[in-house]
């Protein structure tokens, strides 16, 4: 059987090699966005650790620190600081941003914490922020130490630089005072939008709604759930456009070999045989792509502007959803199979 199958695929080369390209393109493109789908998770995961803390807490009624919260008094922090069960509170003002660099805007995410305190940064280049009127930001903002910017009639030095703070499908951030977040947002009023806390209070906290780390991810990451149901629509039908595209070439091929069925049938070849022959043709077919398309994605991965995480889980998934692929491409061409008449062996047709 395994012969069969190999000598068909050699005799038909070109056939195969057309199914391979095919096929390799399609599951690359299924690499790429089953990694963005992952890399909307890593990114929110990178952002929960550099900001510290295994709870939060926002005002009673909004959904969470990233999706829009009611500002607080500042000394909300200070409150929860002294309360049972935490060892320290620090303030955040998250807010999104415009800002004009380059001649354009660009969004910025932007998070104000109390310096020294949970959220701060710890930059790969240059320092950290020691007064108000500097800024830490991610490297994907394109901003070099010294550089100066408004943010929104604040001008700002960037003292230092981190790489991977971004969420919400590559959007880069930047950390600054939560004296100039609050001069800007909060005319000078001594508010906040969120309290970042190690450790969980254990008594009434009044007016504020308490998040565990894993309540806030899921907040950070809900203004791309649509987004994600698309993606995975998307990987399920290119998963089907792989099927499709070997399927026809295994039927294109079973056509071309009616009477290399009928021979085998002839001289007592079973019809399991047959099938198990066009499946293996088309499972080898979609390994050798799944192999083809990792290459691929690996070296077209860095051109890709949003985040991309292709995990081992991942490439480990693939060969087998190739398999799968190439049992369900082999069925196109079954039925000619099975329908050959051993007749056809000893007729001059």
């Amino acid at each position: 059987m395994w012969r069969v199958t190999l000598r068909n695929v050699e005799f038909r080369r070109r056939q195969f090699l057309l199914a391979v390209v095919g096929t390799a393109l399609v599951f690359a493109m299924a690499l790429w966005v089953t990694g963005i789908r992952q890399g909307f998770r890593t990114e929110a995961d990178r952002m929960l650790a550099g900001i510290g803390g295994d709870h939060w807490a926002v005002t009673t009624g909004t959904a969470g620190p990233f999706t829009g919260t009611a500002p607080m008094s500042a000394d909300t922090a200070e409150r929860l600081g002294r309360a049972p069960g935490v060892r320290r509170a620090d303030p955040l003002v998250i807010v999104s941003q415009n800002v004009r660099l380059h001649g354009d805007f660009r969004s910025v995410h932007v998070i104000a914490h109390r310096l020294g305190g949970l959220g701060e940064p710890q930059p790969v280049e240059g320092r950290r922020a020691a007064h108000a009127g500097e800024v830490v930001v991610d490297k994907k903002l394109g901003l070099g130490l010294g550089r100066v910017f408004d943010f929104s009639g604040q001008s700002l030095k960037v003292v230092g630089l981190v790489d991977g703070r971004t969420y919400y499908g590559g959007t880069p951030t930047a950390y600054i005072s939560l004296e100039d977040a609050q001069a800007v947002h909060f005319r000078g009023a001594p508010l906040i939008t969120a309290v970042v806390m190690q450790g969980e209070p254990r008594v009434a906290t009044d007016g504020l709604k308490i998040m565990s780390e894993a309540q806030v991810q899921t907040d950070l990451l809900r203004p791309l759930e649509s987004a994600d149901r698309a993606i995975n629509t998307t990987r399920l039908l290119l998963w089907g456009v792989a099927a499709v595209i070997v399927g026809a070439v295994m039927y294109m091929s079973a056509l071309e070999r009616v009477r290399d069925f009928a021979v085998l049938k002839a001289v007592g070849g079973s019809t399991r045989t047959l099938v198990t022959s066009l499946a293996l043709e088309a499972s080898v077919a979609c390994l050798v792509a799944a192999g083809l398309a990792i290459v691929v994605a690996g070296l077209l991965q860095p051109t890709i502007p949003l985040p991309v995480t292709l995990t081992p889980g991942t490439y480990a998934m693939l060969p087998v959803v190739a398999v799968i692929v190439g049992v369900l491409a082999s069925l196109f061409g079954v039925r000619r199979a099975v329908r050959a008449d051993p007749a056809l062996a000893f007729s001059g047709a």
